[in-house]
């Protein structure tokens, strides 16, 4: 359920960017689904959703244009120009430039990368909150006298902790309706889900999952 929630909206974004598949994808019965180099959008959907796969699908496609550092940073700044207050403290705790040195960590890894251009697109409110909560961990870190390597820590987490959604069904998402306690526990989930993701990570602190 998970890697199809997941599935289905990397073939909808397929749709505005362009995403191609960085390697041959099979299922688990060893079948070649896609070729390597093939565009990912909805005409693929039924394939990839279909089947159970060898990898999951983050691990086996690029999306051109993914957020980059750059985009990062001015997203935060949009944050700090939103909310004066927010911006006054930004100032006074003088978080510019350890922000602009962890952003650009952040573009060190592909995955991370993949994971919050999705959820910028198909769910930007949380990614909003999910930018906020980032620089926030940033900012307890420092006034705790961490180390750089804990404060990048604290900022990668403050990043992906709700990447876990994206992967639940977004039918359960969107109800209105008070949900059962089967779909309460899957919301519940997402936290582990991005735990598995962050695992997966090659080169990211073990700590970030």
């Amino acid at each position: 359920l998970h890697d199809k929630a997941y599935a289905r909206r990397l073939t909808q974004l397929g749709e505005k960017k362009e995403i191609i598949a960085s390697e041959d994808i099979f299922n688990d019965q060893g079948i070649l689904l896609i070729k390597k180099g093939s565009p990912i959008n909805e005409r693929m959907a039924d394939k990839i959703i279909r089947f159970k796969l060898v990898k999951p699908i983050e691990s086996s496609v690029d999306i051109s244009n993914s957020v980059s550092a750059s985009d990062l940073l001015q997203d935060l700044s949009a944050l700090l120009q939103k909310y004066p207050q927010i911006r006054f403290v930004h100032d006074q705790y003088k978080l510019e430039a350890p922000l602009k040195t962890l952003c650009a960590a952040f573009s060190m890894h592909t995955i991370l990368r993949q994971k919050l251009t999705v959820l910028k697109e198909q769910m930007p409110e949380l990614y909003r909150q999910s930018v906020a909560i980032a620089w926030l961990s940033v900012l307890i870190a420092q006034s705790m006298r961490m180390s750089s390597q804990e404060i990048e820590t604290c900022f990668l987490a403050g990043l992906a902790h709700d990447i876990g959604m994206m992967h639940i069904d977004p039918a359960i998402i969107e109800k209105k309706e008070a949900l059962t306690p089967a779909e309460w526990r899957q919301i519940q989930a997402h936290s582990i889900i991005a735990q598995k993701v962050l695992e997966s990570v090659k080169g990211i602190n073990p700590r970030v999952a």
